[in-house]
């Protein structure tokens, strides 16, 4: 609720998590190098890398529509004493989920920026971000179906869904590592920089 002291907290929090993505963003981007291009034909995106543009932005879309439903924006959130055992634990995953979804955001927008900037650091720094973000994902969800079960009792729906963001994870890291064009694409010396012209 906004001008409760529990939304500036939250607020300020958010704002130092994403001042610290932007700060080591910034660091990262230093060590970065385009592709050059002496020739007037430089390598054109793939259908894959194509996919993976729409992907990104799809997923920036759907995490900022998700801020205001945060709860840690809600009266109380802080310093609401419920006399509830497992009240810290739900709210300490309601901050684990916020925290996840900023993290989430602003990774999402340096990768999509690296990509649209034909940055050589890109497929390393997707790896990584993908590797992290899948598992503060799978986390996130065992402890939130421990929280609410009481154990791992996960029905097909919920199987199928994690299955799928699990596939859709491994077949990107497949592609960004086997693909040849994505080399040619991103990973310097680019061969573009070679003179075929000379002996």
């Amino acid at each position: 609720m906004p001008g409760s002291p529990d939304f500036f907290f939250s607020l300020a929090m958010v704002l130092i998590v994403i001042a610290a993505c932007y700060f080591a963003s910034r660091r990262l981007y230093a060590y970065s190098l385009p592709p050059s291009y002496p020739t007037p034909l430089p390598e054109r995106f793939s259908f894959g890398i194509i996919l993976i543009m729409v992907l990104l932005i799809f997923s920036l879309l759907t995490w900022v529509t998700t801020i205001p439903e945060f709860t840690i924006w809600k009266k109380g959130f802080w310093s609401n004493n419920i006399p509830d055992a497992d009240e810290p634990v739900n709210r300490g995953l309601e901050l684990y989920s916020a925290l996840n979804v900023i993290f989430t955001l602003c990774g999402t927008l340096f990768c999509l920026l690296l990509l649209l900037r034909k940055r050589d650091i890109f497929p390393k720094v997707f790896t990584w971000f993908l590797h992290i973000n899948t598992g503060m994902y799978c986390v996130a969800v065992v402890v939130e179906k421990w929280i609410l079960t009481g154990g791992f009792q996960f029905d097909v729906e919920e199987i199928q869904l994690i299955s799928l963001n699990v596939a859709l994870v491994l077949f990107v890291l497949w592609y960004l590592n086997t693909s040849g064009r994505v080399k040619r694409i991103f990973v310097l010396p680019h061969p573009s920089l070679v003179d075929h012209g000379r002996p």
